[in-house]
């Protein structure tokens, strides 16, 4: 069994203030995802959810399952919004919906963006150098 990193991108603790009577703050950052001309911002601990089942993928059967993985890290690492093409976002939506067997459901942000790219993915590609 190999073992499992844990990647914290999300909650950021400020240092306590003696004006507030010492309390910390959390501060929750978000993963900006792009599809179907719509932006979304992902909660980043639903993006790192996301992204562990991504790769959890088999390589065999979501080729496109790897890059849209590598595409997410790099956008949570340099906080860049990201968008997936048809194969990764096919892939996403796999992932998804291994996210969704094993809660039992998808709420919230996940469960729009199951829906964008549902949507995304029922749009025929356009066909380039059609006779007009």
């Amino acid at each position: 069994m190999g073992s499992r990193r844990t990647i914290f991108h999300e909650l950021y603790l400020r240092a306590p203030a003696a004006a507030d009577g010492g309390r910390t703050e959390a501060e929750v950052t978000y993963q900006h995802v792009v599809s179907a001309g719509r932006v979304l911002a992902l909660p980043t601990w639903e993006a790192q959810l996301l992204l562990i089942e991504l790769n959890r993928l088999p390589a065999g059967q979501h080729p496109d399952g790897r890059s849209a993985a590598a595409l997410l890290k790099r956008g949570l690492d340099r906080r860049e919004p990201v968008g997936f093409n048809r194969g990764q976002a096919a892939a996403v939506l796999r992932a998804l919906e291994g996210i969704r067997f094993k809660r039992g459901g998808l709420r919230g942000t996940l469960a729009q963006l199951r829906e964008l790219l549902r949507r995304e993915l029922e749009q025929p590609v356009a066909q380039l150098g059609r006779a007009s």
